[in-house]
């Protein structure tokens, strides 16, 4: 995202982050895994984000101000229900974050259904569902809603790029992951366990002093908030982390009937 763009969003520096907890729950979601499919294209380190450069003396690459607690604001949630539909749900929490707030063009659902249509047209068949982050993106690249999509490997990187513009992050999901506290943190464990499957999401605000990450569900039961360890280990764990270039549309802007994906 460029740094014009990036000026125009809703960052806060209060110090903490916050979770919408949603409405209470009895039981956790039933949704159905997997959603995100592991899929490691090697290409996606030509097009690697910027903040993956070291930083020196808490400085960021391009003389960017030190690390600090952001958070960008969240016009619009989504709730995919059951459905292993994440990799839509996530690009359309994305872009309801921006400011301005573009409404997306299509349903999390229809995004769904066009990443698996671009896993299959790439030779990636998946009979039980769910899609790759990749196919997301370059579903979204198609659409003309992303310019482009850079890749971040480490958590350092995603500390710097989150300053100014939120992410998406594709990781497995444990059974305990549904289970936070009374502030809606998440807690690590060192005996994770098996993951039900994967899972994509996105990241909109970061809290240095504690070090959590705010992410927005789109199962309709408000925020979780991710420990930074937690954080790391999922991306050890073929963990992957992307930020599209949103395009600012035009208001009223619609897809074309013949979207070029599909032909």
């Amino acid at each position: 995202m460029s740094s014009e763009r990036s000026a125009r969003y809703e960052t806060e520096y209060n110090g903490e982050v916050t979770a919408s907890l949603g409405q209470p729950r009895s039981t956790r979601p039933q949704v159905h895994f997997p959603g995100r499919q592991r899929h490691f294209d090697p290409r996606n380190e030509r097009y690697l984000h910027r903040a993956m450069l070291a930083g020196v003396a808490g400085v960021t690459p391009g003389g960017e101000p030190p690390l600090r607690t952001v958070a960008h604001r969240q016009h619009r949630r989504y709730d995919q229900g059951p459905n292993p539909s994440c990799t839509g749900f996530s690009c359309v929490t994305y872009l309801a974050t921006a400011r301005p707030f573009n409404a997306p063009p299509l349903t999390g659902a229809d995004w769904y259904a066009f990443n698996r249509q671009e896993d299959q047209r790439q030779g990636r068949f998946y009979a039980e569902g769910g899609a790759t982050t990749l196919a997301s993106m370059e579903v979204g690249r198609r659409l003309g809603l992303i310019t482009r999509y850079e890749w971040i490997y480490t958590l350092d990187g995603m500390h710097r790029a989150i300053q100014t513009e939120p992410m998406i992050f594709a990781s497995d999901w444990y059974p305990w992951m549904w289970d936070r506290d009374a502030e809606g943190i998440v807690r690590n464990r060192k005996n994770k366990g098996t993951p039900v499957g994967g899972h994509q999401y996105e990241f909109n605000a970061w809290e240095m002093r504690r070090g959590l990450w705010r992410s927005p569900s789109t199962w309709g039961d408000g925020d979780y908030l991710l420990e930074d360890s937690l954080v790391y280990d999922l991306l050890r764990a073929a963990g992957e982390c992307t930020v599209p270039d949103e395009v600012k549309l035009p208001v009223g802007w619609a897809l074309p009937e013949a979207v070029p994906l599909l032909r």
